[in-house]
């Protein structure tokens, strides 16, 4: 079976999802994921593929999902071949099947990724154009490439960057507060210097 004729099939929200197989580099359980602060919420981090690190997204926040996100789960690893774009946190990976040639094609019921609807005795797969999975203004994620000395070595040394920030962050507020309650006192003595 070519790889140009098929298509990965997985699960979110309950709702089998394709994309073509060309598009796919791999598939793996999900391993760790480093979030990043401040990024949109269809976002849950970045993740290792083959010795670079890149966005991790939620398909159930990109397809807008009935059901929340399970934990767990598995990856699906977007791109050219041998670069990865991103990774897709799915519910399950169910498989490599042919496309769904033969089957009965329907209008997608909304706009967005959702290219065609198939069906088949019952059976509904929802196949996706990999380009409008992203939303319009952020299509240029690109990966960071990064290389791994030693498994895991890099993650810790980020995940150690990001609590250091987050630390900052913390000591940046507190300050924030101190100089208000400062400028308050101030501006309290002014006030009663004037009466």
């Amino acid at each position: 079976m070519s790889r140009l004729a098929t298509c990965t099939t997985f699960l979110v929200g309950g709702v089998e999802y394709a994309l073509p197989s060309r598009f796919v580099l791999g598939c793996r359980d999900t391993v760790a994921v480093l979030p990043v602060p401040l990024a949109a919420d269809w976002v849950l981090g970045v993740t290792e593929w083959s010795g670079q690190l890149g966005p991790c997204l939620d398909a159930g926040r990109l397809l807008r999902a009935p059901r929340p996100r399970a934990r767990g789960g598995a990856l699906v690893f977007l791109g050219s071949i041998g670069t990865a774009r991103y990774a897709l946190h799915v519910e399950r990976v169910t498989g490599v099947r042919p496309d769904p040639i033969g089957w009965q094609a329907l209008p997608p019921p909304t706009e967005g990724p959702v290219q065609t609807v198939y069906q088949e005795a019952g059976r509904s797969l929802h196949y996706l154009d990999p380009a409008r999975l992203v939303p319009p203004d952020e299509r240029r994620l690109l990966p960071l490439p990064v290389s791994f000395d030693a498994q895991g070595r890099q993650i810790a040394t980020l995940i150690g960057n990001v609590n250091e920030i987050r630390a900052t962050l913390v000591d940046v507020q507190t300050d924030l507060h101190r100089l208000e309650r400062h400028l308050l006192n101030y501006l309290n003595e002014l006030d009663a210097r004037d009466l």
